[in-house]
């Protein structure tokens, strides 16, 4: 019955969608990539043979994943196949993986799409990074008999409460997701309340403490963005939200006031932000270049990293690098990707979708939480006039982040005894 009913606002709903969706591609080639693929309509390599899925619903979890396919390949299980959610997603993994791994788009949550394209691929299991619950996706899973597990999964404060209040649909979907490896006891405690059964769940660890830590050889990005910082400071803001961007550039001002030599490089979350942020900054009297410009002007007072997948590669260029979506009530984004390169992380107070992280982080003394933009700057021009200080609070983060690995190991031990057939030592 829920089943039938959550389809049939499938059908109301593609009346809307469809058209927007064609005019969205008819403008947009952003949308025309992997048109098809939203269909269920994909195209695999010969050799993608009942690949080992796994599902990652944008850049994120791309990286959340990235730890977990390295360990899949160094066991010579395979081949491998990626989906993703978002066009962002895809390109993250293709930027990865190039042509090693085909990484595709996952249909609209249509019975009929859905169908089409667990037929085209025939996975031989399928596993989702985080908690990426797209209820027709789970059942049809089901439907074909495909084993589906959850890792590294949670349950946000921003997100549990409307999975509570959905708990009486969610009990077939949490069933056919045979195994849940799930971050920690909190987000195990959140699953058994809204339905799993207390034998699915297992507390294994946040793979992102097991990502690998970016060097200088990833890219150009890296070193456009060294260039960039001269013979300076840089503070770096990460996936920014609205109005955070002006907050970065108000407090790289405070530091050149207070006799600070520095820059700012800042990556807006979204790129459809890009031509806002640039804005934003400019009306605060600083000169802005795009990293996609050609022959960008090496002199301006900040660079917006433009493109997708690069974050990650010039996050150890920062002396201080302030995490977005915390000034912007957003919930937060990952701030253990700066603190794994000894970075000294700044927040905002609005964290909630990352509650455990930004608690190791701050039990090691590794992060600051800010109150406002006025608090940011405050705490920038303080850390950028004291090395010592920045340098230990770096230090200290990249310490918390190695102990908290091993995430993926112990993932990989709770599917194997799972599926021996499928998650042993290699084929």
């Amino acid at each position: 019955m829920i089943r039938a009913l959550y389809n049939l606002l499938w059908y109301v709903a593609a009346l809307v969608l469809i058209p927007t969706w064609a005019v969205g591609a008819l403008l947009r080639p952003r949308w025309r990539r992997g048109a098809l693929e939203r269909l269920g309509l994909i195209s695999l390599p010969a050799d993608c043979k009942a690949p080992l899925h796994v599902h990652a619903a944008s850049v994120g979890e791309v990286r959340a994943a990235e730890p977990l396919i390295q360990a899949l390949r160094a066991r010579g299980l395979g081949p491998l196949l990626i989906s993703t959610s978002t066009p962002e997603g895809r390109q993250a993994a293709t930027d990865r993986w190039g042509d090693e791994i085909p990484t595709v788009l996952f249909p609209f949550d249509f019975r009929p799409l859905v169908q089409i394209w667990l037929r085209r691929a025939q996975p031989r299991i399928t596993i989702l990074v985080e908690t990426e619950l797209w209820p027709e996706m789970i059942w049809a899973h089901r439907d074909h008999a495909i084993p589906l597990a959850l890792v590294s999964g949670r349950l946000s404060d921003r997100s549990y409460p409307r999975y509570r209040m959905a708990r009486p649909g969610l009990r077939s979907i949490f069933a056919a997701i045979e195994v849940k490896a799930v971050q920690t006891t909190l987000h195990a405690a959140r699953m058994i309340r809204i339905g799993a059964k207390p034998t699915s769940v297992f507390i294994s660890g946040n793979a992102k403490f097991d990502s690998p830590i970016a060097t200088a050889e990833q890219g150009e990005a890296y070193k456009l963005a060294l260039d960039f910082k001269g013979e300076g400071l840089l503070l770096i803001g990460a996936s920014t939200h609205q109005g955070e961007e002006t907050a970065c550039g108000r407090a790289l001002l405070a530091a050149r006031e207070a006799g600070v030599q520095c820059r700012l490089l800042v990556a807006p979350r979204h790129l459809e932000r890009v031509s806002q942020g640039r804005s934003d900054l400019e009306a605060l009297g600083l000169s802005v270049d795009l990293r996609s410009t050609p022959g960008v002007v090496q002199n301006a007072d900040v660079l917006v990293l433009d493109t997708v997948g690069e974050l990650t590669s010039v996050l150890g260029l920062a002396d201080v690098c302030f995490v977005g979506g915390s000034l912007a009530r957003v919930g937060g984004h990952n701030v253990l990707e700066p603190a794994a390169q000894a970075r000294a992380v700044l927040v905002g107070p609005h964290t909630q979708n990352f509650v455990s992280e930004i608690s190791t982080l701050q039990h090691a003394g590794a992060l600051c939480t800010v109150r406002d933009g006025k608090g940011l700057a405050d705490v920038v021009v303080e850390l950028l006039s004291d090395p010592v200080k920045r340098d230990t609070m770096g230090q200290a983060g990249q310490l918390a982040v190695r102990s908290g690995s091993g995430a993926v190991d112990r993932t990989l031990s709770v599917l194997a005894r799972r599926w021996p057939e499928i998650i042993g030592e290699g084929r």
